[in-house]
């Protein structure tokens, strides 16, 4: 029987409510450092939950795009780019000029709502829509983002499972590695659906937290699933990406590695 292909993480990067850089981020997890506070994307003083985590401090010009080409990406595209920029210089890959063995998956829930959003009121207005609606708001748009920004011409896609879609997206990623596929995937999710549209949607399902009604409440105190006062989520923003690949094409090109990914199960719970 042929030996099972072995898949490590050799890069990683990540764009949050709790660190733009994973050294931050780390930190806040590890320390028990909420990133949910009032919203301030935009006014909230009449929706029922007022709480969210928005990513703070982001400047894409800090990643490698200029502002021309950042105004022609939905906000999710732009957090995934930035998460990949430093998954890819962790890793310490070097692309070539024909990329067949590299490849691009993403977990994408929901897409470009705000740019759909827009796209709407523009349209209601009487003003023109924008020509770069459709690529803006498309799941695939990240993905696609990242393999034209690298040359990367093995297979591009997104993946679309709710709440699990980057776990899915790096589980298929590893499958597809194993397989022989490819030898090395650049995967994780984006989300970017902080808008009033999906805070009016959600909140008339009635699954986000009430800590918003009062803002007495300390916000980091909010959506811990785990505490029996639980009384629902809170919608966060933000992208993590890793660079995957077989154990083999990791030693041979002597890349640092940060764990290897031994197992996974899949389910559902419909």
């Amino acid at each position: 029987m042929k030996e099972k292909v072995r898949v490590v993480i050799t890069g990683m990067g990540v764009v949050s409510p709790c660190g733009n850089v994973v050294p931050e981020f780390w930190n806040a997890i590890t320390n028990g450092k909420s990133g949910i506070r009032y919203l301030k994307k935009f006014d909230a003083s009449n929706f029922k939950c007022k709480l969210g985590g928005e990513v703070w401090d982001f400047n894409p010009t800090n990643y490698g795009m200029t502002t021309k080409e950042a105004r022609r990406k939905d906000l999710f595209a732009q957090y995934a780019i930035a998460a990949s920029d430093m998954a890819i210089k962790d890793a310490g890959l070097v692309f070539a000029d024909h990329n067949e063995d590299i490849s691009v998956l993403l977990g994408v829930g929901l897409g470009g709502l705000q740019t759909l959003e827009d796209a709407k009121v523009a349209l209601m207005k009487g003003d023109i829509v924008s020509p770069h609606t459709i690529p803006m708001l498309m799941p695939n748009a990240a993905a696609a983002e990242i393999s034209i920004r690298y040359k990367i011409h093995g297979p591009s896609a997104s993946i679309n499972a709710a709440c699990a879609s980057g776990l899915y997206a790096i589980i298929q990623s590893v499958i597809n590695i194993q397989a022989g596929l490819t030898k090395v995937v650049i995967t994780g999710g984006s989300e970017a659906a902080i808008s009033p549209l999906a805070y009016t949607a959600f909140a008339n399902m009635q699954p986000l937290t009430k800590s918003g009604y009062d803002y007495s409440l300390d916000p980091s105190k909010a959506s811990k699933p785990f505490d029996k006062k639980r009384d629902g989520f809170v919608m966060s923003d933000g992208s993590a990406v890793l660079v995957i690949e077989s154990l083999e094409h990791a030693v041979q090109r002597g890349a640092r590695i940060h764990a290897e990914i031994i197992g996974f199960r899949q389910a559902s719970d419909a």
